[in-house]
């Protein structure tokens, strides 16, 4: 696919749109992986990505790029083999935390599937190159009207319809850091 998108861009350097590209036409097994499908997921932990507490193998992860100052950090038992593995049981499970702060006058944060879609390709490749499975769920907030302070000690809540499909340990926080 890349070198499809290369000779698209190439031929359409010029003043003249090329309109027709000869391009690789895939099979439908082409697409094909294997994996085992998880029914449910065990979370051990939450960390901010810049915490100094999160687990080493996270760490190794964002070391070049230590995260923004949103960015949450799910560590599971289970690790992931795939992003196919990973994008099949989001897609089956949902995904929908929130974090209730303990100081009053900040907001509550909610956290959905689309939230784990942002960046997280580009977390799972890195891990794939650097370790054999991923133990993970990588989140990159998109709620710009959440104020994100990493000073404020949150509980972690799941909502109650996805109780069957994640194991999250009654009083599970994300711990502030400085």
């Amino acid at each position: 696919m890349l070198v499809d998108r290369l000779k698209f861009f190439k031929a359409n350097l010029g003043d003249e749109v090329v309109m027709d590209i000869d391009t690789h036409q895939y099979k439908e097994d082409d697409f094909a992986v294997d994996f085992e499908q998880f029914d449910e997921i065990n979370i051990k932990g939450v960390y901010w990505a810049q915490d100094p507490n999160l687990p080493d193998q996270h760490k190794k992860i964002y070391e070049v790029d230590r995260g923004g100052p949103q960015e949450i950090v799910f560590v599971t038992e289970e690790g992931f083999c795939c992003e196919t593995q990973f994008v099949d049981f989001i897609f089956r499970s949902g995904f929908s935390f929130e974090l209730i702060p303990e100081e009053t006058g900040v907001d509550n944060i909610k956290l959905r599937e689309t939230d784990v879609a942002q960046g997280v390709y580009r977390i799972i490749m890195y891990a794939m190159d650097n370790m054999d499975k991923y133990y993970g769920i990588y989140i990159f907030p998109y709620d710009n009207e959440a104020s994100f302070y990493q000073s404020v000690r949150y509980k972690v809540e799941i909502d109650s319809d996805l109780e069957e499909f994640y194991n999250l340990p009654a009083d599970t926080y994300l711990e502030p850091i400085e």
